[in-house]
């Protein structure tokens, strides 16, 4: 698990209204083992979705277009880096598929 899924579950299980929600990032930086910075940019920008709005944003400009062009020419170019790439694709969509079917 992710230092962010970690800090998503916490803030699901604490915000019971039991912790004033400003001492939350605090809590859980101390528990995750990170900074409370990046427990308010995680809680800010993922809220579970899996990117954020900025990098919805980001890949849709020009600028992030051509950078997973770029990218994607590089992985093409080098067959078992391909490979590789088809292989890790096709185990990350089982597991998305088995996440949506179990409850």
């Amino acid at each position: 698990m992710t230092k962010a899924q970690q800090i998503l579950t916490l803030y699901a299980s604490r915000d019971n209204g039991l912790t004033p929600r400003w001492k939350l990032p605090k809590l859980i930086a101390r528990l995750v083992g990170t900074t409370p910075a990046y427990v308010r940019t995680v809680a800010r920008q993922r809220k579970g979705r899996g990117q954020s709005e900025h990098d919805k944003r980001y890949i849709t400009s020009p600028l992030g277009k051509a950078e997973r062009r770029r990218l994607w020419e590089a992985i093409k170019a080098n067959p078992q880096r391909h490979e590789a790439n088809k292989a890790y694709r096709r185990v990350n969509y089982r597991r998305e598929r088995e996440a949506e079917a179990s409850p």
